[in-house]
């Protein structure tokens, strides 16, 4: 019998697998400010990374932040091998390789607005 993607994650898995926060939403007080910073990268730390690991690869997203889990970490996550224009797709068959971006910096805000006609995604359709 062929194990399912969610089967495969859930085995030997020491995160949880959250909901995605949108806007609007009781999970959204973490979107609007800024995450504090991650000093050692401890147990509960490492914990998180992989929870954040499994809602991804659940939601089949190619990046995710920590705050859009409701956890109050600066971190993210982003697939190592991504397909141009291709953020999210459920149907995967295997799990995402990722790799994590603890306390990155923002160097430069650009004024490139993007179409909201494409916007929002429902994570959970």
């Amino acid at each position: 019998m062929r194990k399912t993607l969610q089967e495969k994650l859930s085995r030997d898995f020491k995160g949880v697998l959250r909901e995605i926060a949108l806007y609007g939403t009781p999970n959204s007080k973490f979107l609007d400010r800024s995450s504090m910073a991650v000093g050692a990268v401890t147990r509960k730390i490492k914990k998180d990374i992989e929870s954040l690991k499994i809602s991804a690869n659940y939601h089949g997203a190619y990046s995710l932040a920590a705050n859009q889990i409701g956890l109050d970490h600066s971190f993210f996550i982003m697939a190592k091998h991504l397909k141009d224009g291709v953020w999210i797709n459920r149907r995967m068959e295997k799990e995402i390789k990722y790799d994590t971006i603890i306390n990155p910096k923002i160097k430069k805000v650009s004024r490139v607005y993007f179409d909201l006609k494409i916007l929002p995604i429902n994570f959970f359709s």
